[in-house]
């Protein structure tokens, strides 16, 4: 079997799959060497003081040729980070991922609505990524249809969750493991069983939507 593709990952890259590493503005001058890689502002980490030299790290990143996409970024309505500062910061980084032409990765809490409102509002021509996912079927088909592509983890062995991505558009849909240890061979299992189908042919699924986002 082909690599299997892990879209978010914080982790070092295992032998087994092709990931995009997720890193932090703070973290690139000792980013250990990965096949691909994403970095953004979390909104758990806005640093006021430090905000303009993290946004400009990002465009310097954006040169080269291994940087996939921006993020993870988004908004989170249970952390502490004010709302406003958040919703600022993650415009900020919108326009970067549109004046570089690269996809977003997105952190979303309790504002999958908030995000569906930018993609709404505003005219972007790049997609976006929602890690993590743990929405409604209702809500998925709404970020869908507005140019988002869904990302599962270890929340795919949830029964409700799986309820969610058996009736989802593979072509629409991602794996990862995020910072959890587990293995994206187990996940890619769960997903396969989920969708009763071979691990092979739903990760070549998964290889052509990483190609055709990524402009492989």
């Amino acid at each position: 079997m082909r690599k299997i593709v892990n879209v978010h990952k914080h982790s070092i890259e295992s032998e087994d799959e092709v990931c995009i590493r997720n890193f932090f503005p703070n973290e690139i001058n000792n980013m250990a060497k990965s096949s691909y890689y994403s970095v953004g502002i979390h909104p758990w980490f806005i640093k006021q003081e430090s905000l303009e030299i993290e946004l400009e790290a990002i465009k310097k990143c954006a040169e080269d040729e291994s940087f996939l996409a921006v993020g993870e970024c988004g908004l989170d309505r249970v952390c502490n980070t004010d709302f406003d500062l958040q919703r600022k910061v993650f415009v900020q980084q919108i326009a970067i991922s549109e004046a570089v032409s690269k996809p977003m990765v997105i952190h979303s809490v309790k504002a999958y609505s908030d995000i569906l409102s930018y993609r709404k509002k505003m005219k972007l021509n790049c997609p976006w990524i929602i890690h993590g996912f743990q929405g409604s079927v209702q809500i998925a088909e709404q970020l869908i249809d507005k140019g988002c592509f869904l990302s599962f983890g270890k929340a795919i062995f949830r029964r409700k969750i799986q309820e969610v991505f058996e009736q989802l558009p593979l072509q629409k849909l991602f794996l990862e493991t995020d910072e959890d240890q587990i293995k994206i061979a187990k996940v890619l299992e769960s997903a396969s069983e989920v969708r009763n189908m071979e691990k092979n042919e739903l990760n070549s699924i998964l290889w052509d939507n990483f190609s055709r986002i990524f402009g492989f």
